[in-house]
């Protein structure tokens, strides 16, 4: 469950490990915007930070979610959200195997180096066993097991 009061703001960050999101307003309003989907654009945000980047986004586009609203957002979606009066949304992070290489690749460079998500320093340190678990729950599920070295070889170096 997701609780914001009239004018939170959570500036532009990815959220971390790959996963898809689903956010389902139930009250208040919040505008949900993220940049075009590119190596260019995650730079800047790198670079620039989660403020002054959205000026230097080559496009940012934006939806107002009310109440019944279902938005999913696909991994590593740089975003932003501003809430509208107090509001309540259920909210949930999720995998699917159609895009499970790229999640795997966006966990990995999170935990590694975290630029570009709101995560503290303790979640991210603690994301690297999580990382570890879900490459092998899921590569053999998939029939990925073949690439599991190429996603854990390097042991984030």
């Amino acid at each position: 469950m997701l609780l914001s009061g009239d004018g939170s703001v959570s500036t532009f960050h990815r959220d971390i490990w790959g996963f898809w999101t689903a956010v389902e307003m139930n009250e208040g309003e919040k505008l949900w915007a993220w940049a075009e989907s590119s190596e260019e654009n995650t730079q800047i945000r790198k670079n620039l930070g989660p403020i002054t980047s959205v000026s230097e986004f080559s496009k940012v586009f934006g939806v107002l979610l009310r109440p019944g609203d279902l938005f999913l957002m696909n991994p590593g979606a740089i975003h932003a959200v501003v809430t509208k009066g107090d509001s309540c949304a259920l909210g949930m992070h999720f995998l699917l195997a159609e895009t499970l290489a790229q999640s795997l690749i966006l966990a990995k460079e999170d935990t590694m180096a975290n630029h570009i998500t709101n995560e503290d320093e303790k979640i991210r340190n603690s994301s690297r066993a999580f990382y570890f678990e879900l490459c092998k729950v899921c590569l053999p599920l998939y029939g990925l097991m073949t690439e599991y070295s190429t996603y854990t070889h390097s042991k984030f170096n």
